[in-house]
């Protein structure tokens, strides 16, 4: 789900959402697409029991676009780790350990954008 809608400015009660996934007892992830609210407006993904959130710099930092972010927690990890179908999008056991995912992809960090996320943070 998404937590702010960009184009209509929708804000979506995630908490809402995660407690009817509890109360109907179904073992889904909760996923939220933060982007547009990142950093920017209430987003509480351990409160509000998020078990992946994925978010990029462009919207809410108000950074030039480039850097993206997935965080997710241990029920999610879990989850893609039992999953037989395992695919680089969803194998996020790389990223986890940076000089593995380094030494593997190489290739020049993004310095300009790494300021800009610094700045856009303090």
């Amino acid at each position: 789900m998404v937590h702010p809608d960009t184009s209509s400015s929708v804000r979506n009660d995630v908490l809402r959402l995660r407690e009817v996934i509890d109360d109907v007892g179904h073992p889904a992830l909760l996923l939220v697409d933060c982007i547009a609210s990142f950093c920017c407006d209430v987003y509480e993904m351990d409160e509000w029991g998020v078990d992946v959130t994925v978010t990029a710099c462009q919207k809410g930092l108000m950074t030039p676009p480039g850097l993206a972010y997935v965080m997710f927690n241990d029920k999610a990890a879990a989850t893609a780790r039992a999953n037989p179908v395992r695919s680089p999008y969803w194998d996020w056991s790389p990223r986890t350990k940076p000089e593995r995912f380094y030494e593997r992809f190489c290739g020049t960090a993004p310095t300009h954008l790494l300021y800009a996320q610094r700045e856009a943070l303090t």
